[in-house]
């Protein structure tokens, strides 16, 4: 099975090692996925199917974002970046429900992951939760191209951390099914789209709190964890 929602995947090629990765699982768990690929510069090692957006690599991140963005005539992305590695099929129903909620207008954005806060179910689908913690940040996201450019042109031209922290809450939602694990101190794992967030953290995998699934990935996709390095060691 496979979404109508196409997938936006923001990456550098110093994170090519990933790629493997990224875009084997993406190919695993989903059927036919359209992809749009945003990075530095062509290289090799991405599928050919997918649709390379080139981004100035001097910019800072909202000004290679916008430069992206604007070319890209979607109603609604699942936008991601490349450490943000899948582990199980997502639940493509729910996806393409949630899009739908976008397109109407009764969501500006719905992240793909619960982050436990001050909860308000939403009155028009109780598999969505809104709390300080559901606005716009840099993960699994469902929303309009659109409406991340007036994001990005609110803000002044920042880096990526920057950026987050000076994102203001608007109609934004999260997914809460119900009986997710918790992983590290604040998220939880998501049912709908399961994947690592994230696997890569100050340059490094993310074996402190996705040991079981990066040493998966590692064997899948023959990755030497250690040229990174695990655990705070390089």
């Amino acid at each position: 099975m496979g979404i109508n929602t196409p997938i936006v995947i923001y990456t550098h090629t110093n994170y090519k090692d990933l790629w493997p990765a990224m875009f084997g699982r993406i190919n695993k768990y989903i059927d036919n996925p359209a992809v749009y690929l945003l990075v530095n510069k062509e290289s090799l090692g991405i599928p050919s199917e997918f649709k390379i957006i080139t981004y100035t690599e001097s910019n800072l991140y909202t000004s290679r974002l916008k430069e992206c963005l604007i070319k890209i005539n979607e109603e609604v992305i699942l936008f991601i970046h490349e450490d943000m590695i899948l582990y199980d099929k997502p639940d493509f129903e729910l996806i393409e429900r949630y899009s739908q909620y976008i397109k109407e207008g009764k969501a500006d954005s719905i992240k793909l992951i619960y982050v436990k806060g001050n909860d308000t179910v939403c009155s028009f689908d109780s598999t969505l939760i809104s709390n300080s913690f559901s606005k716009f940040s840099i993960q699994p996201t469902l929303m309009s191209p659109k409406k991340l450019l007036q994001i990005i042109d609110s803000t002044k031209d920042l880096n990526i951390w920057d950026f987050e922290v000076s994102i203001r809450k608007a109609n934004d939602y999260m997914c809460k099914i119900g009986g997710e694990k918790k992983r590290g101190t604040f998220h939880y794992d998501s049912s709908v789209f399961p994947y690592v967030a994230t696997a890569i953290s100050k340059g490094i995998w993310n074996t402190n709190e996705y040991s079981s699934e990066i040493k998966d990935i590692a064997e899948e996709y023959n990755i030497d964890l250690t040229v990174r390095g695990i655990n705070g060691k390089k």
